[in-house]
C-alpha cells in the first residue's frame, strides 16, 4: 500500500488526496480526487472576512463559485452562530467536507 502510494505521488497526486485530509485554519477538511486542496492563500482571505465581519449580530458571508467551500466552513466555525454564512452546493464537481477530528485521550 505504501509502495502505491510513491507510485502515485510520484505520478502527481496531492498529497492530501491520498491522506484523505487537509487542514484549513481551525476545522480539517475531507478531500478526495476531483476536490480542489485549499491553498495557504485561502486561509490569509478567511481572515480578512472574519476582520470585516467583526463582531456583527446578521453578517452575509457568501462563499459561491470558490471551490471547496473552505472558506464559508471555516468562517461559520470560527463564527458560530451566524446564520448569514452559508456556501453555495457545487453542480459540478464534488466539495470538501469537514472532518470531525478524534480525540484522543490525554489530547485536545
Amino acid at each position: 500500500m505504501f509502495g502505491r502510494a510513491i507510485c502515485q505521488r510520484c505520478a502527481g497526486t496531492p498529497v492530501q488526496h491520498l491522506t484523505g485530509d487537509q487542514p484549513f485554519r481551525r476545522i480539517t477538511l475531507e478531500v478526495r480526487p476531483g476536490v480542489f486542496v485549499p491553498r495557504p492563500e485561502t486561509e490569509l482571505l478567511v481572515e480578512h472576512v472574519l476582520a470585516e465581519v467583526g463582531d456583527r449580530e446578521d453578517p452575509v458571508v457568501v462563499d459561491a463559485g470558490t471551490g471547496t467551500g473552505a472558506i464559508a466552513l471555516a468562517v461559520k466555525d470560527e463564527r458560530p452562530g451566524r446564520d448569514g454564512v452559508r456556501d453555495r452546493p457545487v453542480r459540478r464537481g464534488r466539495r470538501a467536507r469537514r472532518r470531525e477530528r478524534p480525540t484522543v485521550s490525554g489530547s485536545p
